[in-house]
């Protein structure tokens, strides 16, 4: 930019005052949508209640084990390992009958 002369005539600084009267009518409508330090400290206090990507994705994770947790062949399952679990403690109690019916036909 080249060096600004001095205004030679009242027409010239005229010129100059409009000038800079528009250049600060700018910078005012600028500074109208400008953040001011109370909306800089609620976007902070806003953002700090925002979950990280780290929680996001743990929060996803568990759903999804949850979600496996309870699908239909999941929970067949356990109740199939129910069932076998009864079924050997049935198996091992008639057992357990059959060794003492077994002594007491034993002759002494």
């Amino acid at each position: 930019m080249t060096e600004r002369r001095a205004a030679q005539t009242i027409g010239e600084l005229d010129v100059h005052l409009s000038h800079v009267q528009s250049r600060l009518a700018e910078m005012a409508l600028l500074m109208q949508t400008m953040a001011t330090k109370n909306d800089v400290t609620r976007i902070e206090s806003a953002m700090s209640q925002l979950a990280t990507k780290a929680e996001v994705a743990a929060e996803i994770h568990a759903i999804r084990e949850e979600v496996n947790r309870i699908k239909p062949v999941n929970i067949l399952r356990q109740f199939l390992l129910l069932c076998a679990a009864v079924a050997a403690v049935g198996a091992l109690f008639g057992l357990l009958r059959e060794i003492v019916t077994w002594a007491d036909r034993v002759p002494k």
